[in-house]
């Protein structure tokens, strides 16, 4: 997004580097809007430094082209359109099903063969997940002395 023509900068300090100057303050702002980046880190560092030489070249209100670039690039992120005009989210056609296929290769014959090798346990078997393990059962010396219990 070029912020060269704007008609913003008064036309007494118009000067190419002034103009890029603003350009460059714009486009940080622009980046953390879109982006939402947290202005702390590289952003204040990037944000002053450019702050502190457009002062110096006595540009007014050089902060209004901050916010303003950062309010586009927020309108632009929800809108999903990147500086280039480009769309940030390509949206895929939905596909059109007109039936749903069933695999019709399994028939009764074939899950019986496959069932009959599968390992079975009785019924009144608990199943071997569900067997009480030797953990959680009395140890041996609390029970007592071996040769002095009923038989």
């Amino acid at each position: 997004m070029n912020f060269r023509g704007r008609g913003t900068i008064p036309e007494n300090k118009k000067s190419k580097k002034h103009a890029e100057l603003a350009d460059q303050i714009y486009q940080l702002g622009y980046e953390v809007g879109y982006n939402n980046h947290s202005e702390i880190g590289w952003v204040l560092r990037d944000k002053s430094k450019l702050l502190h030489e457009a002062q110096k070249q006595l540009i007014d209100s050089p902060e209004n082209y901050y916010n303003e670039g950062k309010t586009k690039g927020k309108l632009s992120r929800e809108k999903g359109i990147e500086g280039s005009g480009n769309t940030g989210n390509n949206i895929i056609p939905p596909v059109k099903v007109d039936s749903p296929k069933t695999n019709d290769s399994f028939d009764d014959k074939d899950v019986r063969k496959r069932a009959y090798h599968l390992p079975k346990n009785k019924i009144s078997e608990l199943p071997q997940m569900v067997k009480k393990i030797s953990v959680t059962e009395i140890p041996e010396f609390l029970k007592g002395i071996k040769h002095l219990r009923r038989k």
